[in-house]
């Protein structure tokens, strides 16, 4: 029998040299076959030596997901501070 690679997994190279195994008759084991992936080269982008040069001029930078971010945590901060508040405020009527 033979393995012969016919789908490479994704960002490898497809290695379609048959790889030879035998099955003896009665083989209760199963056969060990060994196969090596090897990755794909990939060439290296050229970037420009001035990373402020390009299409924006403006050098702004690409909005992300910060304004969420910085809501979220502004608000998980108030949430908190809130919760902290309330309970000193009743562990001090708790004492009264």
């Amino acid at each position: 029998y033979q393995f012969v690679e016919t789908k490479a997994p994704t960002g490898y190279e497809l290695d379609s040299t048959p790889i030879k195994f035998t099955i003896e008759k009665g083989q209760t084991k199963a056969a060990a076959v060994v196969a090596e992936n090897v990755k794909k080269k990939v060439e290296p982008v050229n970037k420009p030596a001035d990373p402020t040069a390009g299409p924006n001029t403006k050098h702004t930078l690409a909005n992300t997901a910060t304004n969420i971010f910085n809501t979220l945590l502004a608000g998980a901060v108030l949430l908190i501070t809130g919760t902290v508040l309330l309970l000193i405020s009743r562990r001090k009527k708790s004492y009264e």
